[in-house]
Parts: structure tokens; sequence; C-alpha cells
């Protein structure tokens, strides 16, 4: 099994088999495996997991309100529970991971057509032999695709317009029928 699946089951086991594990422990723990990975994965951290960890809890509180120990083991819990969630679903992501540090994907930022970026995307999504959506920006990341965010919203409205990949509710993408259709058609034709 490749270390970054290994790493990441093991600081999910970690994290559900330890009861006082606390939140900002975990911050530090998950922050610590992707930059041992990673590079450039500070950006990624700000941009999707912060984002991911704070979107499925809310917590009312006013000033003055006494907090019980109740309320914030629950909040705790809650937190652990999402962080979990965002390890498992990048660990089913982690075997296609061609971008750690020191290495670069194969594409290179100046194709020779747009359907080129199109296609070398595909192709890593068909390789996510499962029924999961994925974050868009998670895929260009574990693969170290680098392109600028108009080329980044270019190549999603292009990718859902031609319907090549589906979304879910969550804006997250898989790769449709059609869009292995499309692959199938460039790799004949480039033979």
């Amino acid at each position: 099994m490749p270390i970054l699946e290994l790493d990441l089951e093991n600081l999910l086991n970690q994290i559900e088999s330890k009861k006082t594990l606390r939140s900002g422990e975990i911050d530090k723990e998950i922050k610590a495996l992707f930059n041992r990975h990673f590079s450039s994965s500070e950006t990624f951290l700000e941009d999707y997991y912060y984002q991911y960890k704070n979107s499925s809890f809310a917590f009312v509180w006013y000033e003055g309100m006494l907090e019980s120990e109740e309320d914030r083991l629950r909040e705790e819990e809650s937190s652990k529970f999402t962080k979990c969630e965002f390890i498992r679903h990048f660990l089913s992501l982690a075997p296609h991971v061609n971008y750690f540090i020191g290495e670069k994907s194969t594409y290179r930022n100046k194709p020779e057509s747009f359907s080129n970026l199109a296609f070398y995307f595909l192709s890593k999504l068909s390789e996510i032999e499962s029924e999961d959506y994925f974050h868009y920006d998670w895929i260009l990341f574990a693969e170290g695709i680098q392109i600028g965010n108009k080329l980044k919203e270019d190549l999603k409205k292009y990718l859902i317009e031609k319907e090549f990949v589906e979304q879910d509710l969550h804006q997250d993408l898989r790769i449709s029928y059609k869009g292995r259709l499309f692959i199938e058609e460039k790799m004949l034709s480039h033979g």
C-alpha cells in the first residue's frame, strides 16, 4: 500500500480510537500529513480543508450563554466526525494521486489545445473507478495540475456543458459515459 494511503488510514484510526484527541491536535496532524506528502499543501488546506471542516456544524451561541460540558463534548464529537469524513473522502482519492513532493504531473500548463487539458483531466477522473463524486479542485491538487483560476473555471464549464462529467448536489464531479467515450475517441485518433 502506498505511503500516503497508509498515513491517511493511520491518522483516521488514531482520531477514531482516541477519545481525548482535541480538535486543534487533529488539525496539526492533518496539516503535518499533507505537508509531508504534497508541495503547496498549505493553499489546498486553507481553501478546502478549513472550508470542509466548518461546513457541516453550526452552533448557536449568544453572549452570556454558559456552555455545558455536554454541549462542549457534542461540539467536539461533531468536529471530529467532520474531520474524519474529510480524511475518508481524500483517502478514496489517494490511490490515484500522482503529485507528491518533488514530482509534477505530466500535464504541462501550455497544452497544444484546450481539448488536451480536458482529455488529461478526464483520463485522471476515469482512473477513479468508483461511484463517488470528487471535488474538482481536489482532483487538480492531487494530480498536481496547476492552472490559473480562469482556465480552471473554463475547463469545468466546458466539461459540464459537453456532459463529460456529472455533478452532484455539492458540485462534486465524476466522469460520465460521454466523457469515457471522449477519452476513447481521442486515444483512437492519436493511435
